[in-house]
């Protein structure tokens, strides 16, 4: 019997020890990057009004889309890293080529450079059409929607699908966007040249 008590004494006391050699776990304290009611960094002036669907890349990267208010009026961010460093606006709502983005989808995706692919809403500022759906790659349009003019010859018009919903980049940088849903509303737009208007 004091054969089989000290043998117990003695596992307890290696269990012991091994339990004190071990290292000690460190738990990670989660931290906010971005707050709502709090300055965005990167947009001097803009307060974060809502944050929305964060994404990530293959390159450590992420990303999020931001509304803010503070220039008078309400604008749409994409704010993050390509590889995971402090983020930074990405692209912000605003001009660019010949269409004034409106509104930003809050879906979009991260190619691994840290280019997004988003679906905007924005006005042609030469034909002067609003309302129209598009998808960009960082400040590029690739696709956008185009406007219905009465005053385009039947002859002329051809039927365009209006772009889908919810469009991602691949790895390499390129937008990808579904392809619209069956019964999506289409628009007609017409060529132009001499005396035919811009549609």
């Amino acid at each position: 019997m004091h054969h089989v008590r000290s043998m117990r004494v003695r596992l307890l006391l290696g269990a012991c020890v091994l339990v004190l050699t071990l290292p000690l776990a460190h738990a990670e304290v989660a931290s906010a990057l971005l707050r709502e009611d709090e300055p965005l960094p990167g947009a001097p002036g803009e307060t974060i009004s809502s944050i929305n669907n964060p994404v990530v890349n293959h390159a450590g990267g992420y990303a999020v889309t931001v509304n803010t208010t503070g220039s008078g009026t309400s604008l749409s961010h994409i704010w993050g890293h390509a590889t995971g460093g402090p983020g930074t606006v990405i692209v912000t709502e605003a001009t660019y080529g010949n269409y004034q983005q409106t509104a930003f989808e809050s879906f979009h995706g991260f190619s691994d450079a840290g280019v997004p692919s988003y679906g905007v809403t924005a006005t042609d500022l030469v034909s002067g059409a609003t309302g129209l759906d598009g998808v960009f790659l960082g400040t590029m349009p690739v696709l956008v929607e185009q406007s219905r003019s009465r005053d385009c010859p039947a002859s002329t018009r051809r039927s365009t699908a209006v772009p889908a919903s919810r469009p991602t980049a691949i790895r390499t940088g390129s937008a990808a966007s579904p392809r619209p849903r069956a019964g999506a509303r289409r628009t007609a737009r017409c060529s132009t040249g001499p005396g035919r208007p811009r549609c």
